[in-house]
């Protein structure tokens, strides 16, 4: 069942927002921006001017909703009268739930005129020709990287951020930290980015603060669920609309 965030605690108008404004706000660090995930066909199509005023944009998981692409389509050109759409569609072995390659592909070159930005997986074997695609539509890319069992050597993190930005990309990286040492080491490594736009969340107990205490340091993006969390330690769009951007 749909969670709304409560209209007295989550107002604020949301006009139809143009297809180059995320772009434009990403890159120009006016931040943090917060994307409610939806990743049900019930709360998709429940979404209204409500639930989707807790949000600045929607992120869509194709591999989750299990819909037909006309059906999909529709229900896009709905939405983003509401809020603009960032398309996720993830291979099973990064936490989707989809297995086809092809058919992943035929999804984002499908949908290009259809959303606002696309997310993929850095390890995906798409991600660069996905990148292209977005970059060549004016599609924000966001390309992403995901450890659920632990925190990486924060080298072989700076070398994905570094090669997410050769392919164009808002680099998102995901991981799991059990301590605060962990948090503050991810943390470190987010203001070390400087201006230069990034999404860095801890997932897991440990790592629910940095969802709320990151974005203030600068990471550009927050996630929050609508229907369900779809990450460990993910809190609800309307947790994140209050703490971050109160009134």
């Amino acid at each position: 069942m749909q969670r709304r965030c409560p209209v007295t605690k989550c107002r604020r108008p949301h006009p139809r927002t143009a297809r180059g404004s995320i772009v434009t706000t990403l890159l120009g660090r006016s931040c943090p921006l917060i994307a409610g995930v939806v990743s049900t066909p019930e709360a998709l199509a429940a979404l209204d001017v409500e639930s989707a005023a807790a949000c600045d944009l929607i992120e869509l998981r194709f591999d989750q909703l299990a819909m037909p692409l006309a059906a999909f389509r529709a229900e896009c050109a709905r939405v983003r009268t509401l809020v603009p759409i960032l398309l996720t569609h993830r291979w099973s072995a990064e936490g989707g739930g989809a297995d086809d390659d092809q058919a992943r592909w035929a999804v984002y070159e499908a949908l290009v005129q259809d959303v606002d930005a696309f997310d993929i997986e850095l390890a995906s074997s798409l991600a660069a020709r996905v990148s292209a695609l977005a970059v060549a539509n004016g599609v924000t890319l966001i390309l992403s990287f995901h450890d659920f069992q632990g925190l990486p050597e924060i080298c072989e993190l700076r070398k994905k951020i570094a090669r997410m930005r050769e392919l164009g990309a808002v680099p998102k990286l995901a991981v799991t930290v059990e301590t605060d040492e962990q948090v503050r080491e991810l943390e470190a490594l987010l203001r070390d980015c400087g201006s230069e736009p990034i999404c860095v969340i801890g997932m897991g107990t440990a790592g629910q603060q940095t969802r709320f205490g990151f974005p203030r340091l600068g990471s550009c993006l927050t996630y929050g669920y609508i229907d369900r969390p779809s990450a460990p330690g993910q809190p609800s769009c309307c947790e994140l609309r209050n703490a971050l951007k109160p009134g």
